[in-house]
């Protein structure tokens, strides 16, 4: 079964590593971005999962969301503690998990995982 790769969208380099860590021996590839732009070079290589983990202070419109949504993207978001008031609306475009950071590294590999064709467990 291919595993299709995972675009993580962040600013400095925290969850591409931790999750090659967490998904390392999966044949998982999980790919940088830096930028919105990079989002539609990883999807046109396979991506269909997004991670979104920008740093405090730094907000994603939620119509960037809700785009990524729209195209078949199933998006994970790593929500700073200052816009927890977004979870639900969040959820509401159709994102995937939102997790807190802490939730984030229990969880967010398995999430990333269960979708990949791996299985959860």
């Amino acid at each position: 079964m291919a595993i299709l790769p995972i675009a993580v969208w962040e600013r400095n380099p925290y969850w591409v590593p931790e999750l090659q860590r967490q998904l390392e021996g999966l044949g998982v590839r999980v790919a940088t971005c830096r930028v919105e732009a990079d989002i539609g070079l990883r999807t046109a290589d396979g991506a269909r999962q997004l991670v979104i983990a920008l740093p405090p202070g730094e907000r994603c419109p939620l119509t960037v969301i809700q785009r990524w949504v729209s195209r078949g993207l199933r998006v994970h978001v790593v929500l700073d503690p200052a816009d927890e008031s977004y979870r639900w609306f969040l959820f509401e475009l159709g994102v995937t998990s939102v997790f807190d950071f802490d939730a984030a590294r229990a969880h967010l590999a398995r999430a990333c995982r269960g979708l990949s064709g791996q299985p959860v467990g």
